[in-house]
């Protein structure tokens, strides 16, 4: 599979994928989203990095207007502590 087919193929399932959400449930999310004083999101592994890509999209769109908003936060299987990958 060459380059562009699978740059292709990953655009066409994340259109599947987000077209079978029901647009008023994304509305619904984009309220409570707006309306929130904070939000903490948790991910460990691989999904920190889409959780983080995640709050980093929700601060450029506005919405994070404190230092301390949004947050990610993740586990380390290392070290029993909870700490800080963004803020």
């Amino acid at each position: 599979m060459s380059y562009r087919e699978l740059v292709q193929a990953v655009i066409d399932e994340n259109r599947r994928v987000l077209e079978a959400v029901p647009e008023a449930d994304l509305q619904r999310l984009i309220g409570e989203i707006e309306r929130a004083k904070t939000i903490q999101l948790y991910a460990m592994g691989r999904m920190q990095a889409s959780m983080r890509g995640f709050a980093m999209r929700l601060k450029h769109m506005g919405l994070g207007r404190s230092s301390r908003w949004p947050r990610c936060w993740s586990r380390r299987f290392s070290s029993s502590r909870i700490s800080s990958s963004c803020s």
